[in-house]
């Protein structure tokens, strides 16, 4: 009887032991040592945080008074800027097709980039328009972008040829 206690101490002994040392030689997941460099930790920390995008600066348009944006444009630029020549200017959103094709897959999928009109003529107002998305705003002349403001356009896909374009202009802070 003593010699099945002293084999099964000692093979309790030997369990911990191995335990601690395959603790104490294996890094934990839990312990942070994998990164051994606290640059790297930081950056892929910080990573998610920031959105790459691009600046589309559309040409001015002296006699046109429509432009349509392509899809590539809505759907890689972060924000859209308009320098616009003439007083009132229609500015045209891709149809719901070519986006769903460039980059929103499935339903409930959105993107979203800033407007910018930055033109400085007077009465110089951007008109978005479109065939396809349905556009909703905060208000009656939602789709109106007066000079020096930016608009914050959301297209949400419902389906492969429907969707809405959620517009909310902005105005200059104090």
């Amino acid at each position: 009887m003593k010699k099945n206690i002293v084999i099964a101490v000692l093979a309790v002994l030997v369990i911990i032991f191995a335990g601690l040392y395959f603790f104490i030689t294996k890094p934990s997941p839990l312990a942070g040592s994998y990164f051994t460099n606290e640059l790297e930790f930081l950056a892929e920390i910080r990573a998610p945080l920031v959105e790459t995008g691009s600046i589309t600066t559309l040409t001015a348009q002296a006699t046109s008074t429509a432009v349509t944006l392509t899809a590539a444009q809505v759907c890689d630029s972060n924000q859209i800027r308009w320098d616009i020549t003439t007083v009132s200017t229609t500015l045209n959103l891709p149809t719901v097709a070519n986006v769903v094709a460039n980059c929103l897959i499935k339903n409930g999928d959105n993107v979203s980039f800033l407007f910018a009109n930055i033109s400085t003529t007077t009465g110089a107002i951007a008109t978005l328009a479109s065939s396809t998305w349905e556009l909703v705003g905060v208000g009656a002349g939602s789709d109106l972008i007066d000079g020096g403001n930016q608009a914050r356009v959301t297209l949400v896909r419902t389906s492969a040829t429907a969707g809405y374009a959620v517009l909310e202009e902005f105005i200059a802070a104090d």
